[in-house]
C-alpha cells in the first residue's frame, strides 16, 4: 500500500490534534488513548527514517499506521463537507463586513460625537472578527484544517488595540495640553524631571528635619526656662515661710518677757 509521505505527516498531525482533544474532554478511555499515542510514536518514528522519499510502502508490518490512515480518511471525506461550509461563511462574512463599513459611514455622519464613537468603536471590533473568518479562504490547507478539528483562540489583544486608537474628548484635551508644553516629553526630559523631583524632594526632607532640629531646640530651652521659673518660685516660697516662722518666734519671745 503506498502512501505519500505528505499524508502520513498529515496524519501524525490528525493523531497528535484528537489526543490533546480527548485528554481535554476527559471522555477518551485509556485503551483509545493507548492505542492513538501508539500510531503516533510509530509514525513518528517511521517518518524520521523515511528522509527525502516522497512516498512510501506501508506493508502489515505497520498495522495501526495503516487502521488509522484508513479512519482519518473516512474522517475527511466527512470534513470536505465542513471545509464547504466554512468558505460559504467565509464568503458571508465578506459581505457582512460590506455592510458593517456602510452603518459605519453612517455613524460617522452624524452631529453626536458620542454616537459616532459609541457605535463605530463596537463595529470596529466586530469587524476585526468576522475579517478573521472572511480570510479563512486564504488559508493553507493545514490552517484551515485547524478551524475544523481544534479550538481557535480570539486575540485577546484585539479590543485594547481598537480602544487605544480611538479618540475621545479628555484624549484630545490632554493632547492639546502636550501641543502647549512643546508635545509629549522626551526620555531624555522625562530623566531630568525624574531627578529635579528627586532634588526637590531631598531638600524638602532636608528642610523639615532643620525645622524639626529647631522646634527642639526650642521646646527644650523653654522647658527649661520654665523649670528654673519654678524653682525660683520655690526658693522664695521657701524664704517667706522662714521669715514668717522667725517673726513668729519673735513675737513669742517678745510677749514671754513682757509676762515676767
Amino acid at each position: 500500500m503506498k502512501v505519500e509521505v505528505k499524508e502520513l505527516k498529515v496524519l501524525l498531525d490528525y493523531v497528535e490534534n484528537k489526543i490533546s482533544r480527548l485528554e481535554t474532554s476527559g471522555i477518551a478511555s485509556s485503551a483509545e488513548l493507548f492505542d492513538l499515542n501508539i500510531v503516533d510514536s510509530n509514525l513518528t518514528l517511521l517518518l524520521s527514517t523515511i528522509g527525502d522519499a516522497k512516498e512510501y510502502d506501508l506493508t502489515d508490518r505497520h498495522p495501526h499506521i495503516k487502521k488509522a490512515l484508513a479512519e482519518y480518511r473516512e474522517n475527511f471525506s466527512i470534513k470536505n463537507d465542513e471545509t464547504s461550509l466554512l468558505e460559504q461563511i467565509s464568503s458571508s462574512c465578506r459581505s457582512a463586513i460590506n455592510g458593517l463599513k456602510k452603518i459605519k459611514k453612517a455613524a460617522a455622519e452624524t452631529s453626536n460625537p458620542y454616537l459616532e464613537r459609541n457605535v463605530g468603536i463596537r463595529l470596529d471590533f466586530a469587524e476585526v472578527l468576522i475579517n478573521e473568518i472572511a480570510s479563512i479562504n486564504e488559508l493553507s490547507h493545514k490552517e484551515m484544517k485547524k478551524w475544523l478539528l481544534q479550538n481557535i483562540d480570539v486575540d485577546g489583544k484585539i479590543g485594547a488595540r481598537i480602544l487605544g486608537s480611538k479618540t475621545s474628548p479628555l484624549k484630545a484635551e490632554t493632547a492639546r495640553q502636550n501641543g502647549k508644553k512643546g508635545g509629549r516629553p522626551s526620555s531624555k526630559e522625562k530623566a531630568e524631571d525624574k531627578k529635579s523631583a528627586a532634588k526637590k524632594s531631598t531638600a524638602s526632607s532636608k528642610k523639615t528635619a532643620v525645622k524639626a532640629k529647631a522646634d527642639a531646640k526650642t521646646k527644650t530651652a523653654s522647658a527649661k526656662s520654665k523649670t528654673a521659673a519654678a524653682k525660683t518660685k520655690t526658693a522664695s516660697a521657701k524664704s517667706k515661710a522662714a521669715a514668717k516662722t522667725k517673726s513668729t518666734a519673735k513675737a513669742k519671745a517678745k510677749t514671754k518677757t513682757s509676762k515676767k
